[in-house]
C-alpha cells in the first residue's frame, strides 16, 4: 500500500537533518496491523509535540477500506482519539484474529500440480515462509501446527517434488512431521531447480 510522508527533520540546526519518514497506510488487513501500529506509535502516537486532535487527523488520513469505515462515525475530537484507537485494536489488532488470518492465507495457497511451475513454487514458498515467520513473531511455534499443516502442503506440491521432500525428510526423522525441516528440504530442492531454469534461459 502507498505510504504517507511526514517530515522527521529536527529544528536544531546543529543536528543532521533526517530524511522524511513514510507512514504506513492501513486498510484493515490484520496481517498488516502490527507493522502499521508500530510505525504509527513511533511517529505520531508518542509524539509529544502533537495534540490528540492532530493525532486523530493523521490517523484518519492513513486509513482506508474497512479500517476507515470502522471509525467514520467518530468526529475528530480530543476525547475520541482514544476511542478510535480502541476500536481499531479491537477490530484488527487481536492476536487470535491475526493468527487466524495467517493460517487462512496458508491454507489458501494454490495447488501446484505441474513440474513446470518453478516460479510459482518459489512465490508459494516465499509466502508460506512469511506467514510462518509472522506466526512465530506472535509467539506461535511451528511445532504447534506443523504436524497438521505438512500433509496439506505436500498434497499441493507437484507429485515428484512431494515424493522427493517426503523421502528426504523420512530418512532423517522419526516419523513426526516438523514444519521447519520440511521447509528446509523443500528449499533444498527448489534452489537447484531455479538454477537450472536460469541456465536454460541463458543458453536459449
Amino acid at each position: 500500500e502507498r505510504l504517507r510522508t511526514i517530515s522527521a527533520s529536527t529544528s536544531n540546526p546543529n543536528k543532521v537533518k533526517l530524511p522524511k519518514i513514510e507512514l504506513q497506510r492501513f486498510s484493515g488487513d490484520p496481517q498488516k496491523w502490527q507493522p502499521f501500529w508500530d510505525s504509527f506509535q513511533s511517529l505520531i502516537h508518542h509524539n509529544e509535540d502533537l495534540g490528540k486532535v492532530d493525532k486523530f487527523n493523521y490517523l484518519r488520513s492513513i486509513l482506508s477500506g474497512e479500517a476507515l469505515a470502522s471509525i467514520e462515525g467518530f468526529p475528530p475530537t480530543k476525547d475520541n482519539y482514544s476511542h478510535v484507537l480502541d476500536v481499531l485494536k479491537e477490530r484488527f489488532g487481536k492476536k487470535a484474529y491475526i493468527i487466524s488470518s495467517h493460517m487462512e492465507s496458508i491454507l489458501k495457497l494454490p495447488d501446484l500440480t505441474s513440474v513446470d511451475n518453478t516460479k510459482k513454487l518459489r512465490r508459494n514458498y516465499d509466502q508460506l515462509e512469511t506467514h510462518i515467520r509472522s506466526l512465530q513473531a506472535l509467539g506461535i511455534d511451528s511445532k504447534q501446527f506443523g504436524p497438521l499443516l505438512v500433509p496439506v502442503l505436500l498434497d499441493r506440491l507437484p507429485q515428484d517434488l512431494a515424493l522427493i521432500v517426503s523421502r528426504e525428510y523420512d530418512a532423517r526423522q522419526d516419523g513426526i512431521w516438523e514444519l521447519e525441516n520440511v521447509l528446509k528440504a523443500l528449499k533444498g530442492e527448489l534452489t537447484p531447480r531455479e538454477r537450472s531454469l536460469f541456465f536454460s534461459v541463458q543458453s536459449s
